[in-house]
């Protein structure tokens, strides 16, 4: 499945704001040197009617995105998803754009004017959501065993764990818990930070929403999965060798169902779901395998909750502080996230 965009940043410094008075825009003043009286206050911007704002910079929060004017320039930054759904990720580039433009529109009204098409990328976050077996917490040893190339910053917390600098960053944390909820399932967020756009034009050689695009979201996964690969997992775990990786494709699994139900009217299901594992199927996928293989949803249902039973019987079997774990969790990561 293709990462979705989770935050982005835009940048200019050529805008103009026609009127300030209707931006809804505060100003946040610069400090004072109490021994001198003087104020670090720099000249932000002057409005079309003459009038000038100095401070240290101008802001404008909304629901929907944020804007932030300094010495350097205006920023906008937002999250596209969050137009849609509060913790569920839109893979849809024509959402991002009807966000984007959503906003210009916004903000022309309130007197800002920019081009939005030469506006350059200053960061963006790529993350996947992934249904895991374990509690989030259950993977520290994993990720304890994985050094982030080129970072200053590696932090283990109950619930995640990151790798970053002032650049770049890799983080994996409890989705349900930040946002203090629960399906019944343990959902692990991993997210990819681009955070200065010389970072961003380097990685995937584009700096403009046009070009973005243009570019669409299965050349962001390629991004994504290169990036993981060679940042975090690097071909091994700690001292271990990778795994070596035989990775099922979707489609593969939509056609072994059909199979099976074609030689066999009753027990298709169940079979096909001893030759999986819970790393190569999660409860999610075996849903949409089973829609579209047109099996209805009763029988769709009954087999949800037996698949469920089984991941929690196996999970049952494993010593969680042995080798094997270490091995089938970094399995399971490396094939949902990144393979």
């Amino acid at each position: 499945m293709q990462p979705m965009i989770d935050k982005l940043n835009i940048f200019t410094n050529d805008f103009v704001i026609a009127d300030v008075s209707k931006t809804g825009l505060q100003c946040k003043p610069g400090s004072v040197d109490l021994s001198t009286g003087e104020s670090k206050d720099v000249h932000l911007f002057t409005d079309k009617r003459g009038t000038q704002i100095q401070g240290s910079k101008a802001y404008l929060n909304t629901d929907k995105y944020n804007v932030n004017i300094d010495g350097r320039g205006l920023a906008i930054t937002f999250n596209p998803s969050k137009f849609y759904h509060p913790y569920e990720l839109v893979n849809d580039m024509d959402k991002v754009k009807r966000v984007y433009d959503y906003i210009v529109n916004d903000l022309i009204k309130q007197s800002f004017n920019f081009n939005p098409d030469t506006s350059l990328i200053s960061r963006i976050d790529l993350s996947k959501n992934r249904e895991v077996l374990y509690p989030i917490s259950e993977y520290k040893p994993l990720f304890s065993s994985l050094n982030g190339k080129r970072v200053r910053r590696q932090a283990q917390y109950p619930e995640g764990y990151m790798t970053a600098n002032d650049s770049y960053g890799i983080i994996f944390y409890d989705k349900h818990k930040e946002q203090n909820i629960y399906t019944g399932h343990n959902l692990m967020r991993g997210e990819l930070q681009l955070k200065k756009g010389r970072v961003v034009k380097s990685v995937l050689k584009l700096d403009s929403m046009p070009t973005l695009y243009k570019e669409g979201m299965n050349y962001l996964n390629e991004v994504y999965n290169d990036s993981l690969n060679d940042r975090l997992f690097r071909n091994k775990i700690g001292n271990c060798k990778q795994l070596e990786l035989d990775v099922i494709t979707y489609s593969q699994k939509v056609n072994v169902l059909k199979a099976l139900r074609e030689q066999k009217s009753r027990g298709a299901i169940s079979e096909f779901i001893q030759l999986m594992t819970p790393n190569e199927l999660t409860i999610d996928e075996l849903s949409k395998i089973m829609i579209d293989v047109g099996i209805e949803k009763s029988v769709r249902s009954r087999n949800l909750n037996k698949y469920r039973t089984l991941i929690h019987q196996r999970s049952m079997l494993i010593n969680s502080t042995n080798k094997t774990l270490l091995e089938e969790q970094y399995k399971e990561i490396y094939t949902k996230f990144v393979a």
